[in-house]
């Protein structure tokens, strides 16, 4: 089975030259081969991980860090199934992870084989390749080009890759036959000829551009920093955005519900401008519905992009820097932006100096000490309390979520990948639910050296004590509030992790955050009149 073997070596040297160095392995014996490949190459990092799902969101998180893609490898059958959140978060975030799924011959499906089901396009919704490769047979030339030209293109689009790899046995023949050509089985092109952006801003776009009277840039998540000049614009940017920063509107959703029939006219923008993915504000995302501006056009690598705000819409890639440079500057359209900013500011910093809630004193006390630029959180309200926070302090550079498809799993597991390259202390916010869900993320073998993972136990999934709706089933509501009686506090001691209970202000006070490298903090909220108060703000 030298051919086999050799290529192997060969893809992995593929993904090797397109900057994945790092691979997150679990554990099994059809990806046996693949195991072995790389322990023999200098240049891959290998993590174990004994959960696939946690696994995929380790690999998600270590991609958003180094802006490489990054792979994950895990054996036949149901093992690979699990990598489907992953891949899906990955998808919509637009990061490139490699699902390396090993599998059986093709001629062993529907045979009742062990760990044996169709793998062809369980991530067919997912990816930007799906590429399956029988190792043990002889490979044409066109096509290992064309192999390897796909899984260049998914990278370059920042699209997750499946590699499906059919692997015969013996599994644990490691022979290579000797080829000194191996290197090249996998060939890719120039970097030069996928940048096929748009070399100049069309003139029908431009126009556009030139003619807008009230232009407005809304910046959404996005892992990536930008660097760009602010022309004079009105600037409104996501608190998940690695381009919070440009921003130059943060209150915004305390008073996009609140305007004036007259103020709502004299805000609407004429042609919307957008960058990144989803806005964690609904309000905000309502209004541009409503307000239908006459021209839309997004800025990014996003071909399958569809607008909710505009018919006439366009997809340029191209710098925001320069696109912003084709604007006129309108004074009195960004005098009535800044100058609701400015009351609702006043207002809010009001509110919040009113409310007498003991857990938001606490929970401000504990986020006023990260130490770092940058703030993890898990979704639901963990990410909200992150948000307002961020607009009454505007501490961080951003806050790092998962806002792909912004469900509870994975949240652990993302920030620990995203961290495990790191010798300085991060910090997480995440609720009690998300917590327990992925607490398995705690078996990587590489957990970052200092960590603080804040956990907000409410005893059940408190979002649905915020929103509309839920009220309504009365009995049923338990189902979706998922309500418990139980704590963080035996996860943290099975993995050796320092453990403290907050209960309020005077103990976060007391916490010796120094005592030790990894530290989680529970903080316990039992006030039913919690969601109230926070609903109070955005009154």
């Amino acid at each position: 089975m030298s051919r086999q073997y050799d290529h192997i070596l060969a893809l992995l040297n593929l993904l090797n030259r397109l900057g994945c160095h790092h691979f997150f392995v679990c554990p099994g014996s059809r990806d046996a081969p693949i195991i072995h490949a790389l322990g023999q190459m200098n240049k891959a990092e290998m993590y174990s991980q004994l959960d696939e799902r946690c696994a995929g969101y380790h690999a998600l998180g270590l991609a958003k860090h180094l802006g490489k893609p990054v792979a994950v490898v895990c054996t036949s059958g149901t093992a690979a199934l699990n990598l489907s959140p992953a891949m899906a978060e990955a998808f919509y975030q637009n990061v490139s992870i490699i699902a390396i799924t090993a599998d059986r011959p093709l001629d062993a499906l529907n045979t009742f084989e062990n760990q044996t089901i169709n793998q062809s396009g369980i991530f067919a919704n997912y990816v930007g390749a799906e590429l399956h490769i029988e190792l043990d047979r002889k490979l044409s030339q066109q096509l290992k080009n064309g192999l390897g030209t796909k899984i260049q293109e998914a990278v370059f689009n920042n699209k997750p890759i499946h590699l499906n790899i059919h692997l015969s046995e013996p599994l644990y023949h490691f022979e290579e036959s000797g080829s000194t050509n191996k290197d090249m089985l996998f060939s890719i092109g120039p970097q030069n000829e996928l940048e096929g952006g748009a070399k100049e801003i069309p003139e029908a776009i431009l126009t556009r551009l030139r003619n807008a009277k009230r232009a407005l840039i809304v910046l959404g998540f996005s892992a990536q920093k930008e660097a760009f000049q602010n022309h004079g614009q009105i600037v409104i940017a996501d608190v998940c955005s690695a381009n919070y920063r440009n921003g130059n509107i943060a209150f915004a959703d305390f008073f996009i519900e609140q305007m004036s029939v007259h103020e709502k006219e004299d805000l609407m923008p004429d042609v919307l401008i957008t960058s990144g993915t989803y806005l964690l504000s609904k309000r905000l995302r309502n209004w541009l519905k409503k307000s239908k501006p006459a021209y839309h056009l997004h800025i990014g690598r996003a071909p399958e992009l569809k607008s909710s705000y505009s018919k006439d819409f366009d997809v340029l890639d191209w710098s925001m820097s320069n696109v912003l440079a084709h604007l006129k500057t309108n004074k009195d359209y960004s005098n009535k932006w800044f100058a609701l900013e400015k009351k609702y500011e006043t207002i809010v910093q009001n509110r919040r100096s009113a409310m007498k809630s003991t857990f938001m004193e606490t929970l401000f006390y504990l986020l006023n000490q990260v130490d770092q630029s940058l703030l993890h959180c898990g979704n639901s309200m963990s990410v909200r309390y992150a948000a307002l926070f961020q607009s009454l302090r505007r501490k961080f550079d951003s806050i790092i979520c998962n806002r792909g498809t912004s469900g509870i799993d994975g949240c652990v597991s993302t920030f620990l990948g995203y961290g495990c390259n790191t010798d300085y202390r991060q910090w997480l916010l995440v609720g009690d639910l998300s917590f327990f869900y992925d607490s398995n993320a705690f078996w990587l073998s590489a957990l970052p050296k200092k960590f603080v993972i804040m956990v907000i136990n409410n005893h059940l999934g408190q979002i649905f004590n915020v929103i509309d709706g839920p009220d309504q089933l009365k009995d049923g509501q338990s189902f979706i509030t998922s309500p418990h009686p139980h704590s963080v506090q035996q996860i943290a001691q099975m993995h050796r992790i320092t453990y403290f209970k907050v209960e309020n202000l005077a103990d976060a006070k007391q916490l010796n955050l120094n005592a030790s490298e990894k530290v989680i903090i529970e903080i316990f909220d039992d006030n039913p009149e919690t969601p109230e108060h926070y609903k109070t703000i955005y009154a």
